[in-house]
């Protein structure tokens, strides 16, 4: 792990998936330096990670985010179920962004539609 003391850090999964793949992805914004595998910045920048996280669902466009605040209210709440549960891997955070009742309306909207289009039985 790379030395550094700048405060400005960001977790880069898309951009390095193999470090991602070994849950090694922060990066210093300042210095550019991967700091690799960190669990104490897990814990102490969970909103960080999960926002990165989330973002990069997002990009990718296998979820849809509609506004900043909605991404950072699903942010807040994954880095809260975290601490709770004490999970701080991307493969939890994924679960826990699908899982989230702020991005979970897309299944119900998608539902509704089909209904609508199905002919009715009676």
């Amino acid at each position: 792990m790379a030395e550094c003391n700048h405060p400005d850090l960001t977790w880069r999964s898309v951009s390095d998936q193999r470090e991602a793949l070994d849950e090694a992805a922060w990066v210093c914004l300042n210095c550019d330096a991967v700091l690799g595998f960190c669990p104490d910045l897990d814990r102490s920048h969970t909103e960080i990670k999960t926002h990165c996280i989330l973002l990069d669902f997002h990009e990718s466009k296998l979820i849809y985010v509609s506004n900043g605040i909605t991404g950072l209210v699903i942010a807040e709440n994954v880095a809260a179920r975290c601490h709770e549960q004490n999970r701080y891997d991307q493969w939890s955070i994924l679960a826990f962004i699908l899982d989230d009742p702020n991005l979970n309306t897309h299944g119900k909207f998608w539902q509704d539609k089909a209904r609508e289009q199905l002919p009715r039985r009676d």
